[in-house]
């Protein structure tokens, strides 16, 4: 039996059995998961190894043995954060049906926006933004998980129109860097600043409809 602890899509379990006993690897991943969630919801400053240690039953030992000192453990945590949440919000393939351009580029316009919905996610951005001042490294990283590898799998799904004569896109990869800000407009910043997290079902079809309609057509009257 085992008591698990959720927040959002975090999941982190507590075995029952003595820490000790577990393996050195799971130990380890125990403590980052922990870790991940403290730093997550209290930020940096305000989580000490005593709290991690709180709540995995490890030790200071452990903790300097696998991670050499709290950095080591924050940006391990800040990793696990980018692979559990960041990438899980990047699909990972566009499936094209038949040759809807329009089609395609809706639903995974309407997907993408319904998870950047996700509370949890826009934690791990904000959390992200506060941190890359001090350790440019980690935004670095978390902006090549999250946005880059969002636009470069729109830019290869754009290639692949173009190469099949289906688009005349001059760079099919800057064309995707546009499509994605549209897709975001200022919902994103929005979210960072006010801390409004949620967009109606509706508000994300019709923002959508209208983003792959200018992207695909333009603005200019039908002659």
């Amino acid at each position: 039996m085992s008591t698990t602890l959720i927040i959002g899509s975090l999941d982190m379990t507590r075995p029952d059995s003595p820490h000790s006993s577990r393996p050195p690897d799971a130990r380890r991943e125990q403590a980052v998961a922990v870790a991940a969630e403290l730093f997550l919801k209290n930020g940096f400053d305000q989580t000490s190894l005593g709290d991690v240690i709180a709540r995995t039953g490890g030790s200071r030992r452990d903790i300097y043995g696998f991670f050499g000192d709290k950095e080591g453990l924050f940006e391990a945590a800040m990793e696990h954060l980018v692979k559990t949440v960041l990438d899980e919000h990047v699909p990972q393939s566009i499936e094209l049906d038949g040759r809807d351009i329009e089609a395609d580029l809706t639903r995974l316009g309407r997907a993408f926006l319904k998870r950047m919905s996700d509370p949890v996610l826009l934690a791990v951005i904000h959390r992200f933004v506060s941190v890359a001042i001090s350790r440019p490294h980690l935004g670095k990283r978390a902006f090549e998980a999250g946005p880059l590898a969002f636009q470069s799998r729109i830019g290869d799904y754009l290639a692949l129109c173009n190469r099949r004569g289906d688009l005349e896109l001059e760079d099919p990869y800057t064309a995707a860097t546009i499509f994605a800000g549209m897709l975001n407009g200022a919902f994103q910043t929005r979210s960072l600043l006010t801390g409004e997290t949620g967009l109606s079902e509706k508000g994300i079809e019709r923002h959508v409809d209208m983003v792959v309609r200018l992207f695909l057509h333009g603005a200019h009257a039908a002659r």
